[in-house]
C-alpha cells in the first residue's frame, strides 16, 4: 500500500488518531512520519534495523544447510577445536585437514612446509643443489595441485639459481 501522504513510498507505519471520538486510521511511510513528527529519529533508526535484521533472516533461511564439520578420522578433533586453540590432535589432523591447513600455513609462512622456529641470528644458506632440490619439490607439489601461479614463481627462482650456479 501506497503512504497516504505523499502516495509516492511504500507504507510501512500504520497511525491512528482519536480526535472527538472518531478514529482516523493514516497509512505512512518512515519519511513522512519523520516529517509529521509521528516518528522519533530514534524509532526510525530501530525500525530500519528490524527491517534489515528481517532481510537478513529471510536471505539465511533461503540460504542452502551448511557443511557438516569436517573432524579428524584418527582423533575426531573437530576443525573449528582447532581454530579455538590452534592446536591439531595428531598427525592425522595435518591430512584431514590438509585443504584447510595448506593456505593457512603458506600465508603464515610464506612456504607449504612447516619449517619449525627459526634463529635469531642468521643463518648460511643451504647449498644451491640442496635448494635447488626442495624448489623442484615445490614445484611439483604445486603443478599437483595446480597453483599455477605459485609454481610460476618457484619455476623462475628455479632458474634464477641454476644459472647462478653457471657463472
Amino acid at each position: 500500500m501506497l503512504c497516504q501522504s505523499c502516495h509516492k513510498k511504500q507504507a510501512t507505519l500504520s497511525y491512528t488518531e482519536i480526535r472527538s471520538g472518531q478514529a482516523r486510521h493514516k497509512m505512512l511511510c518512515e519519511e513522512c512520519a519523520l516529517s509529521q513528527g509521528l516518528l522519533s529519529p530514534m524509532e526510525a533508526a530501530i525500525s530500519g534495523l528490524s527491517d534489515l535484521l528481517a532481510q537478513l533472516l529471510s536471505e539465511l533461511a533461503d540460504s542452502p544447510p551448511a557443511q557438516p564439520e569436517t573432524s579428524c578420522s584418527r582423533c575426531g578433533l573437530k576443525f573449528s577445536q582447532f581454530q579455538k586453540t590452534g592446536r591439531l590432535g595428531c598427525p592425522g589432523c595435518y591430512r584431514g585437514f590438509s585443504d584447510k591447513l595448506e593456505p593457512l600455513i603458506q600465508s603464515i609462512q610464506h612456504s607449504d612446509r612447516h619449517l619449525g622456529k627459526s634463529s635469531k641470528y642468521p643463518v648460511k644458506q643451504p647449498p644451491a643443489g640442496d635448494r635447488a632440490g626442495m624448489l623442484k619439490r615445490q614445484l611439483s607439489a604445486a603443478v599437483e595441485s595446480e597453483q599455477f601461479e605459485l609454481a610460476a614463481t618457484l619455476r623462475d627462482r628455479l632458474k634464477m639459481l641454476e644459472s647462478e650456479q653457471v657463472k
